[in-house]
C-alpha cells in the first residue's frame, strides 16, 4: 500500500470516528442554538441572528455512483414568521446556517460540544409530513400541542425546517486542551432529506 493510500485510509477512519462521536452526542441531546443571517425588519440591513430550538436528528445512508454516503439532518420547528423562520424561508435552495449543541460546564476540562455547518430549508408537502413524523416521535408532546393549538392560542402557521449537515466539529477537552476534531457529510440539493418533494 502506498504512503498516499495509508494517509487516505487514516483520514477516512478519523472522519468515521468523529462522525460516530458527533452522532452519539447529537442523539443524546435535543436543544441547539442555530444562527441565521438576514434582515430583522423589512428593508433593514442583514445581520446575524441566533435562536434556541428543539431538534430531532435524522440520518440516512444512500448509495450511488459515488459510493455509500451519509446524509444527516437536524429537524426543527418554529413560528413561520419568526426571524430565523423568515431567514430560512427566503432561500429556495436553502440558506447557509451554523448551529451549536453544548452544555454548561464549571471546569473547562469537561467541555464537550458539537458545531454544525450546513444549509437550512423550510419543508412543505410530503417532505414536511415525513419530517413531522420524525419530530413528533422525538417530542410526543408536540402532537397534543397541535391538537390544542386553537384553545392554547398557538401560532396558526408553524414552520418545520431541516438543517442539512455539511460539516461538523466535535470538541472534547477530555482528550486534551482545545481537543477538536472535524468531519464532513455528503449532501446534494436534490436529496433534501430523502423525504419527498415540497422542500421550499
Amino acid at each position: 500500500m502506498s504512503e498516499h493510500s495509508e494517509e487516505a485510509g487514516r483520514l477516512a477512519a478519523g472522519y468515521r470516528a468523529t462522525r460516530t462521536a458527533v452522532e452519539a452526542y447529537l442523539g443524546s441531546h435535543h436543544v441547539m442554538t442555530i444562527c441565521t443571517y438576514g434582515p430583522i425588519f423589512p428593508d433593514s440591513a442583514p445581520v446575524p441572528h441566533a435562536a434556541t430550538v428543539f431538534y430531532a436528528m435524522r440520518r440516512n445512508e444512500v448509495e450511488d455512483e459515488f459510493g455509500r454516503r451519509v446524509i444527516m439532518e437536524l429537524i426543527f420547528a418554529g413560528k413561520a414568521d419568526s426571524r430565523h423562520g423568515r431567514h430560512v424561508a427566503a432561500g429556495t435552495e436553502g440558506v447557509p446556517v451554523a448551529a451549536t449543541v453544548s452544555e454548561h460546564y464549571d471546569n473547562w476540562r469537561d467541555i464537550r460540544g458539537v458545531q454544525v455547518w450546513g444549509r437550512a430549508f423550510r419543508l412543505r408537502g410530503v417532505a414536511r409530513g415525513a419530517a413531522l413524523a420524525v419530530y413528533t416521535l422525538r417530542f410526543p408532546f408536540v402532537t397534543q400541542l397541535m391538537k390544542e393549538s386553537w384553545t392554547r392560542r398557538l401560532p396558526a402557521d408553524i414552520g418545520l425546517f431541516s438543517l442539512r449537515v455539511e460539516r461538523v466539529a466535535y470538541t472534547d477537552n477530555a482528550i486534551g486542551a482545545f481537543g477538536r476534531q472535524e468531519a464532513t457529510y455528503s449532501v446534494a440539493a436534490h436529496e433534501c432529506g430523502l423525504c419527498g418533494d415540497g422542500v421550499k
